[in-house]
């Protein structure tokens, strides 16, 4: 088929997106919420939506806090993705929907620059160009990022030139367009040690001090005192202790827990999941130093063993694993980007209680194909060839 036909489909499906109001998501009213406090010289960091209640601004508001899941908690959005907040509400004019079009005007120039870092990539590490259609005609990709407005767009994307500037030797670059990565969600803080191991100890340190340098200057402005700090991480503190959505792993363990205490022991299953990532992550990025070509690979198993021991996974947290994916020999990840819809059956509940055998039916079609790919030596990728 013409390629370049099917890029066409990928960016007019997106194209058609941008006049959607979001239904399977409610996080744009809080992304409209806080551009317009910033747009009222407030910081989004410093007041909880509720105590708001008896100023002019909520009561003008008022329509965005029905709509906000969390109003009792500080804003958990960083500071790249604020900006983008504040210029979508100067330029909106007040109106909700221009607003919401701005947001996704953002993600969807984001979404064409991940198609074409991917396809240069691919090209760079000796791939098949046409993987980059595995991520630009994703329906998981498409709806979440364009179609819900989700930002893991611009995270991919700065993600994907942080690569692309390393195998140019542009260090200092490289680093600073992870640090907006990091600015824009935190995960990628993930691949700070497979990069590290990459570049070895003299430079992995200079690429991770300017990643910390330069999230700590560009954050300056929004956490200029110890209590916007304590703010902002005792909503995401709350929101990982709290919530439980879509989770694997977790699930088995948070049963096994239940049934020997008799309540959930998510505190204690935290920490335990934290441990296991954190391992893990470090044995997959200390193996295998010296193929440079295996990079990629292991930003991708690194984001899939926290993603597999998560308690909270959202649809669209896959998004940058079906976009890390194209560079491994791996297709399970687009079974699960697919079956991962499975989990909005909760939001058709009025309790949005979560149907656990819709959950056991996902992941035990996603592990059933993870463990045919890892003993098919024609799949098996070069980072697990030695094993």
């Amino acid at each position: 088929m013409d390629l370049k036909l099917l890029l066409i489909v990928a960016f007019l499906s997106r194209a058609i997106l941008l006049f959607a109001v979001p239904n399977l998501s409610d996080d744009y009213f809080r992304f409209v919420w806080d551009g317009k406090l910033m747009l009222n010289h407030v910081n989004p960091f410093e007041f909880l939506p509720i105590n708001l209640s008896k100023t002019a601004f909520y009561l003008e508001n008022r329509e965005l806090i029905k709509g906000m899941n969390s109003p009792e908690y500080y804003s958990i959005y960083p500071p790249a993705l604020q900006a983008i907040f504040y210029i979508s509400s100067l330029v909106s004019f007040n109106s909700f929907f221009t607003n919401i079009f701005i947001l996704k005007f953002f993600i969807f120039l984001f979404e064409i620059g991940n198609v074409y870092l991917l396809f240069n990539l691919l090209r760079r590490f000796n791939l098949p160009t046409n993987r980059v259609f595995l991520y630009a005609l994703n329906p998981l990709v498409m709806i979440e990022l364009t179609g819900n407005i989700h930002f893991e767009a611009g995270m991919i994307f700065f993600t994907l030139l942080c690569l692309s500037l390393m195998l140019k030797s542009k260090l200092i670059w490289a680093a600073i367009s992870l640090s907006f990565a990091v600015l824009i969600k935190l995960i990628p803080l993930l691949f700070l040690p497979a990069i590290f191991f990459y570049y070895g100890f003299k430079k992995g340190l200079i690429f991770s001090t300017i990643v910390f340098i330069s999230v700590l200057l560009f954050s300056f402005p929004f956490f200029n005192s110890i209590e916007l700090i304590q703010n902002f991480f005792s909503s995401f503190q709350l929101y990982f202790q709290k919530f439980e959505f879509n989770a694997g792993i977790y699930n088995v363990f948070r049963r096994i827990g239940f049934h020997f205490t008799g309540y959930n022991q998510i505190a204690i299953i935290g920490k335990i999941t934290s441990f296991i990532v954190l391992i893990s992550i470090l044995l997959i990025s200390i193996k295998d130093r010296n193929f440079k070509n295996n990079l990629p690979e292991k930003l991708f198993w690194s984001l899939f063993i926290y993603l597999s021991f998560a308690s909270i996974v959202h649809p669209w947290y896959l998004c940058p694993l079906v976009a890390l994916g194209v560079f491994t020999s791996y297709r399970f990840i687009y079974l699960w980007s697919g079956l991962a819809v499975l989990s909005y059956f909760a939001y058709s509940n009025p309790l949005f209680k979560e149907n656990y055998y819709l959950l056991a039916i996902e992941y035990f079609l996603v592990g059933l194909y993870l463990i045919y790919e890892f003993n098919n030596k024609k799949v098996k990728s070069e980072l697990f060839k030695s094993t």
